[in-house]
């Protein structure tokens, strides 16, 4: 089994050029980039780029029963957090706890902020629909 490091060396840094890094490292960018490609994604539901866009955030998400909310340049799905249900105003989270949209809200900014980002810089955060299996919901 590789690890994270050996695997930059052997295989990313090797066989990709760097000028395509800031491409890869872009959730959003190569989201819309493989898009004119025909490669299939996760429908995007809402792109959140400044802190004023977040309170479109809650009424988007009204009748959602689930979505995926990532920061566009996080690393090792941190900053993740999967939706699969709703129960009146609580979302359920993949973990089957609970949360209400002002915790939703404050992940959000977190986002922005750049919490998750790769050096810390500020983020954009990306809500996306739930990709289904035939057995389950997962988040590609």
């Amino acid at each position: 089994m590789l690890n994270m490091n050996r695997r930059n060396v052997d295989y990313i840094s090797r066989y990709n050029e760097r000028s395509s890094y800031p491409l890869v490292d872009n959730k959003l960018k190569t989201k819309l980039v493989v898009a004119e490609y025909g490669v299939k994604t996760p429908k995007l539901l809402q792109i959140v780029r400044q802190q004023h866009e977040i309170s479109h955030f809650r009424e988007m998400a009204e009748d959602l029963e689930g979505f995926a909310i990532k920061p566009a340049k996080g690393s090792g799905g941190k900053g993740i957090t999967v939706i699969t249900g709703r129960d009146g105003d609580d979302y359920i989270k993949a973990s089957g706890s609970r949360v209400d949209s002002s915790f939703l809200e404050r992940h959000l900014t977190n986002i922005l902020a750049g919490l998750y980002s790769l050096a810390g810089t500020p983020d954009v955060a990306i809500v996306e629909n739930l990709v289904e299996s035939a057995d389950r919901k997962s988040v590609v």
